[in-house]
Protein backbone atom coordinates (compact mmCIF):
# COMPACT_ATOMS: atom_id res chain seq x y z
CA UNK A 1 0.00 0.00 0.00
CA UNK A 2 3.12 2.43 0.99
CA UNK A 3 4.44 1.78 -2.19
CA UNK A 4 1.36 2.47 -4.16
CA UNK A 5 1.01 5.46 -2.50
CA UNK A 6 4.97 6.64 -3.16
CA UNK A 7 4.41 5.86 -7.26
CA UNK A 8 1.37 7.84 -7.42
CA UNK A 9 2.67 10.59 -5.55
CA UNK A 10 5.97 10.25 -7.77
CA UNK A 11 3.96 10.65 -11.15
CA UNK A 12 2.17 13.40 -10.11
CA UNK A 13 5.35 15.33 -9.64
CA UNK A 14 6.34 14.22 -12.86
CA UNK A 15 3.38 15.55 -14.83
CA UNK A 16 3.01 18.78 -12.92
CA UNK A 17 3.74 21.78 -12.63
CA UNK A 18 4.06 25.05 -10.50
CA UNK A 19 3.74 27.88 -12.40
CA UNK A 20 2.82 31.35 -11.42
CA UNK A 21 3.66 34.85 -10.86
CA UNK A 22 5.64 36.05 -7.82
CA UNK A 23 3.76 36.34 -4.95
CA UNK A 24 1.72 40.19 -5.06
CA UNK A 25 0.40 38.77 -8.40
CA UNK A 26 -0.17 35.18 -7.10
CA UNK A 27 -4.36 35.23 -7.04
CA UNK A 28 -3.97 36.10 -11.00
CA UNK A 29 -2.22 32.98 -11.59
CA UNK A 30 -5.78 30.53 -11.05
CA UNK A 31 -3.83 28.02 -8.98
CA UNK A 32 -1.20 27.06 -11.38
CA UNK A 33 1.34 28.71 -8.94
CA UNK A 34 1.24 25.70 -6.56
CA UNK A 35 -0.26 23.10 -8.93
CA UNK A 36 2.40 20.03 -7.52
CA UNK A 37 1.04 20.55 -3.93
CA UNK A 38 -2.79 21.47 -4.79
CA UNK A 39 -2.27 17.66 -6.56
CA UNK A 40 -0.84 16.15 -3.93
CA UNK A 41 -2.91 17.81 -1.39
CA UNK A 42 -6.52 18.21 -3.02
CA UNK A 43 -8.42 18.87 0.04
CA UNK A 44 -6.46 21.23 1.39
CA UNK A 45 -7.75 25.12 1.37
CA UNK A 46 -6.37 26.66 -1.72
CA UNK A 47 -4.46 29.46 1.29
CA UNK A 48 -2.57 26.64 2.79
CA UNK A 49 -0.34 25.67 -0.41
CA UNK A 50 2.41 28.38 0.04
CA UNK A 51 2.92 26.90 3.59
CA UNK A 52 3.83 23.31 2.20
CA UNK A 53 5.74 24.25 -0.99
CA UNK A 54 8.75 24.21 1.08
CA UNK A 55 8.22 20.83 2.62
CA UNK A 56 7.14 19.52 -0.67
CA UNK A 57 10.43 20.94 -2.66
CA UNK A 58 12.85 19.82 0.42
CA UNK A 59 11.06 16.42 0.23
CA UNK A 60 11.12 15.49 -3.36
CA UNK A 61 14.99 16.95 -3.08
CA UNK A 62 15.48 14.32 -0.31
CA UNK A 63 14.12 11.58 -2.68
CA UNK A 64 15.79 12.40 -6.03
CA UNK A 65 12.49 13.31 -7.25
CA UNK A 66 12.02 16.70 -9.83
CA UNK A 67 10.34 19.23 -8.44
CA UNK A 68 10.08 22.05 -11.32
CA UNK A 69 8.84 25.29 -10.74
CA UNK A 70 8.67 28.59 -12.96
CA UNK A 71 7.56 31.54 -14.20
CA UNK A 72 3.95 31.85 -15.96
CA UNK A 73 5.60 32.91 -18.97
CA UNK A 74 8.42 29.97 -19.47
CA UNK A 75 5.48 27.69 -17.78
CA UNK A 76 3.45 28.87 -20.79
CA UNK A 77 6.08 28.44 -23.29
CA UNK A 78 6.72 24.95 -21.76
CA UNK A 79 3.25 23.77 -22.68
CA UNK A 80 2.65 24.94 -26.19
CA UNK A 81 5.69 23.39 -26.73
CA UNK A 82 4.83 20.16 -25.60
CA UNK A 83 1.57 20.74 -27.28
CA UNK A 84 3.08 21.52 -30.68
CA UNK A 85 4.84 18.28 -30.22
CA UNK A 86 1.90 16.80 -29.46
CA UNK A 87 0.25 18.09 -32.99
CA UNK A 88 3.32 16.56 -35.06
CA UNK A 89 2.58 12.84 -33.90
CA UNK A 90 -1.30 12.96 -34.82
Amino acid sequence: MQRERTAAAAARLCTHRAAGPPAPAAPRAGGLNFQVEHHLFPTLPRHRLRAVAPAVAALCAKHGLAYEACGMAEGTRRVLACLAAVAWLA
